[in-house]
């Protein structure tokens, strides 16, 4: 999975900000949900 870091994710010095990660953490885990176990396409 590949995530964009965008303008807003950096800090003054271009680092990306350590609150980040948690968020890019918690897109990867819905993306792994999304294409394994969760599908909301059948559970309508």
């Amino acid at each position: 999975m590949n995530i964009r870091v965008r303008n807003y994710h950096l800090d003054g010095y271009g680092h990306v900000n350590n609150a980040r990660y948690l968020e890019f953490l918690e897109e990867a885990r819905w993306a792994f949900l999304r294409n394994t176990v969760y599908c909301p396409k059948s559970t309508a």
